[in-house]
């Protein structure tokens, strides 16, 4: 197995466990989430290349463990528009691993979440495929709010932090639909 493969499949493994432990007693009607949002995103430390207008995907699967209390798994990819730094066609890709805490606020579900993560930037340096992996950390926050007992629109901003050559600061606004089964 690659370097690139094994840190990716990091948070997988440490997702493992939880998955085999039987779900807290929920408040929640459902034990399990799935969503897909995308937004923008970027990094404020990097020249050129800097901002927040890049295109920015992500999918993410939750799992309910107490009531308030949910652990989620965050697999995105950002691509920037431009240069970005010394790379050209780069693209950031990253598998998050974190705990969610979150309030009911009447009409809406408010959230924040922490956690770790696998990170791969990507893209061609001086006419050569470049590439940099690394462990990083996300701190977030998240609204969802329910359109049917099933579904709900969520909208989402991360931080994420990284030790790459080009830029260590990511972030990105967020918003799409989520599913409770």
């Amino acid at each position: 197995m690659s370097p690139t493969s094994r840190i990716l499949v990091w948070p997988l493994l440490l997702l493992a466990p939880c998955l085999l432990a039987a779900p807290g007693q929920a408040v929640e009607p459902y034990t399990w989430t799935v969503s897909g949002l995308g937004g923008l995103g970027g990094s404020p430390d990097v020249d050129p290349g800097d901002g927040f207008g890049n295109r920015a995907l992500q999918a993410g699967l939750a799992l309910v463990r107490e009531p308030g209390v949910h652990l989620g798994l965050r697999l995105g990819r950002m691509t920037p528009d431009e240069a970005f730094g010394s790379l050209v066609d780069a693209r950031l890709e990253y598998a998050t691993l974190a705990g969610e805490y979150r309030a009911d606020e009447g009409f809406y579900e408010s959230g924040l979440f922490l956690g770790l993560g696998a990170y791969r930037l990507q893209g061609t340096r001086a006419g050569r495929d470049g590439e940099e992996t690394a462990l990083g950390a996300t701190l977030g926050v998240n609204g969802e709010f329910a359109l049917t007992s099933r579904l709900s629109f969520v909208v989402e901003l991360a931080g994420h932090w990284v030790d790459f050559e080009e830029a260590q600061l990511f972030g990105a606004g967020l918003a799409g639909l989520a599913f409770h089964f």
